[in-house]
């Protein structure tokens, strides 16, 4: 009995140590390890692009768009400093505004909403200079943002307990915040990042009241963040532009066995050139996996501000995040090499389309399944694939 039972705890022993080999997980970064079992993030991805839809020109009444969320079945947006203290109520395919709710607060430097279950959170705590003492979050009541009559406000104040003695200088301290997402209880904020290549993460409760913060984690990205949203648990989208050109890119962080998402595989998505997207400011999850994109207008360029939409999963590992697999197939994903197209989420028995930017039809036919790879010989550079309410651009695989 005695020699069976140590049997019996070898063999669970060993099996223990077998579930906890660290690695990567994800299959589509260069050092995945079949064997691990337990993500470390430390997962590594070569160069990845995508081309987000353009959705919609905005109305000029948010040509500083800074903030976007899902929340009241639609899109709710902001601008930025010195512009009217108003919420904008957006359809979330067209970018038409529906409504705007004036709110009873002085706006300094609005930056990014968030939402929880009960609660819109309004992050004023833009700080270009580094020279504001005290920041603030205000709190909203979700139903009342959704009635669109706005009464009760509480406020969270905060300031850097972390900050560097002595004079701040702009383009020079990481004091700076644009990027907030609720995450679980309580509210995360991601550092504009500009000195060095660490994002800082500060979390704080979604709790009225007046907090010293410092950073709690860090990651590491090239440039600065401007945007951030967080799908339950699981799956973090931040989105920001690389000076001096301003190059808009993504940074996606899940697959985490380590706690929040940004400690789990970060992948970083370029997205053009501000010439394609303009200047990147929001983003937030809309249908699973698919998300909205919001560019503040450049006078500059001629553009106005916009809206994009992009579906993200492609680049996910979705198994692990606990997705619906009804809401992450919610949108076509598509993948363009040389002359081969791969396009995947089809519904069998109906028709698909291809066609190019400027909406010429490229190819026509029948979904035999809920994948098809179709051969192209002249078309363009961009491809776009619909079906139905279903479309994306696809994928330029180099």
């Amino acid at each position: 009995m005695l020699k069976f039972l140590s049997l019996f705890l070898v063999f669970l022993s060993g099996s223990m140590l077998r579930a906890q080999i660290p690695g990567c997980i994800d299959p589509a970064a260069s050092n995945y390890n079949p064997a691990a079992t337990f993500n470390d993030g430390g997962c590594i991805y070569g160069p990845s692009s995508a081309a987000p839809l353009l959705l919609a020109t905005l109305s000029d009444s948010l040509s500083e768009l800074s903030g976007l969320i899902k929340a009241c079945q639609n899109l709710l947006g902001h601008n930025d400093g010195g512009n009217e203290d108003r919420l904008f109520r957006l359809q979330g395919n067209t970018g038409a505004v529906l409504n705007s709710s004036p709110l009873p607060l002085a706006l300094t430097d609005w930056e990014d909403l968030a939402v929880g279950p009960a609660h819109v959170f309004l992050g004023d705590f833009g700080n270009n200079a580094g020279q504001r003492d005290t920041l603030s979050i205000y709190r909203l009541a979700l139903n009342e943002v959704c009635n669109g009559s706005i009464q009760s406000i509480d406020t969270l104040r905060f300031w850097y307990a972390d900050a560097p003695t002595g004079t701040l200088h702009a383009d020079s301290h990481n004091l700076d915040c644009e990027a907030m997402a609720v995450y679980r209880d309580s509210l995360w904020l991601f550092s504009k990042n500009r000195m060095g290549n660490q994002v800082r993460i500060y979390g704080l409760p979604s709790l009225p009241g007046l907090y010293g913060i410092q950073a709690l984690d860090s990651i590491p990205i090239v440039g600065q963040i401007t945007g951030a949203d967080i799908l339950g648990d699981s799956c973090m989208a931040l989105v920001g532009y690389a000076p001096p050109f301003y190059v808009p890119f993504l940074v996606l962080g899940f697959a985490s066995d380590l706690g929040a998402p940004w400690k789990g595989c970060l992948r970083r998505i370029d997205l053009g050139s501000v010439l394609q997207m303009g200047q990147l400011e929001a983003v937030c999850f809309w249908s699973g996996t698919e998300l909205r994109l919001g560019s503040e207008a450049v006078s500059a360029l001629g553009l106005g501000p916009r809206l994009y939409g992009l579906n993200v999963s492609s680049f996910l590992l979705l198994p692990s995040l606990g997705i619906p697999p009804s809401e992450s197939a919610s949108a076509l994903w598509c993948k363009k090499k040389a002359n081969e197209i791969e396009i995947r989420g089809l519904v069998p028995g109906k028709e698909l389309e291809l066609v190019n930017e400027s909406g010429k039809s490229l190819w026509r036919q029948t979904a035999g399944g809920s994948t098809e790879r179709i051969q192209l010989v002249a078309h363009s550079d961009t491809v776009i694939c619909r079906q139905g309410e279903k479309r994306s651009r696809c994928l330029i695989e180099r």
